[in-house]
């Protein structure tokens, strides 16, 4: 007796069916990738290393005006990354992340790369590398970071300053390098198109960087206090925006060094 052949319409099904299992198991392994990446991102410390205990809050004393911020191994930081320059909080909020010098050959490369140097969708925090020579004492240190819709990660609370209501409540931004602590208000926010050049790190004279202030504060979008007095230096921080042009803009937080009580 002949064995009968499957009907075209048994073979279809059954291949509709093969197709399904692939791009579900794809999908799984894409997730999971995308869920490692994040993990790697946004929990930069390896749970497996002894040293992964680079942050360990300590409560404030009146001996120490920076004894609530994040306790940074610095040590063990730059074993992993020579290019970590500093680290940025925002109390409140998800950013507790290092911040890595962008290089001078290719200033974009942390957008597409993590702090271990793995290609990642998440990037890492950078200083700008026209801001390469003198650090986070140039004039105006500029830090960008991703903002990302899909999780809230990286940057994404720097680009919520456009709300004043919000930013009051966060206003406080902690940096710190190897060799200093500073603890940041931030000042303005102004969303401007992703295009539009707006990042200036250097100037001509104390006259001009003084120009420069008042008139980002008297223009931004928010100001909580737009006629802040024109401080010795300025940190920036810049990611994307979605408040008003999901496809190209971009939210610049100013802030400056709170004065510290003597």
């Amino acid at each position: 007796m002949r064995t009968p052949r499957p009907t075209s319409s048994k073979l279809v099904g059954a291949l509709l069916v093969a197709l399904s299992a692939v791009l579900f198991a794809a999908a799984g392994a894409s997730a999971l990738w995308l869920c490692s990446c994040r993990e790697l991102a946004t929990n930069p410390a390896p749970s497996s290393c002894p040293s992964a205990a680079a942050l360990a809050r300590t409560p404030p004393t009146p001996l120490d005006p920076y004894a609530d911020f994040p306790e940074v191994d610095w040590h063990f930081w730059q074993g992993v990354n020579p290019a970590i320059v500093g680290w940025v909080t925002v109390p409140g909020t998800s950013v507790d992340l290092p911040i890595v010098q962008a290089p001078a050959d290719d200033p974009t490369y942390y957008l597409s790369h993590d702090v271990y140097g793995n290609w990642s969708v998440y990037g890492c925090p950078y200083l700008d590398a026209a801001c390469a020579r003198n650090g986070f004492r140039s004039k105006n240190a500029v830090v960008s970071g991703h903002s990302l819709r899909f999780d809230g990660s990286m940057f994404t609370p720097i680009a919520s300053f456009a709300d004043p209501v919000w930013a009051s409540v966060h206003r406080q931004v902690w940096l710190q390098t190897p060799d200093e602590k500073m603890r940041l208000l931030v000042r303005a926010a102004d969303v401007v198109a992703g295009r539009q050049a707006a990042k200036v790190t250097a100037f001509s004279s104390d006259d001009a960087f003084a120009a420069w202030w008042r008139s980002a504060l008297e223009g931004a979008d928010m100001a909580l206090e737009p006629a802040a007095a024109v401080p010795e230096r300025a940190v920036t921080l810049v990611t994307c925006s979605y408040l008003y042009n999901p496809e190209d803009e971009r939210c610049t937080v100013f802030c400056s060094e709170q004065e510290q009580p003597r």
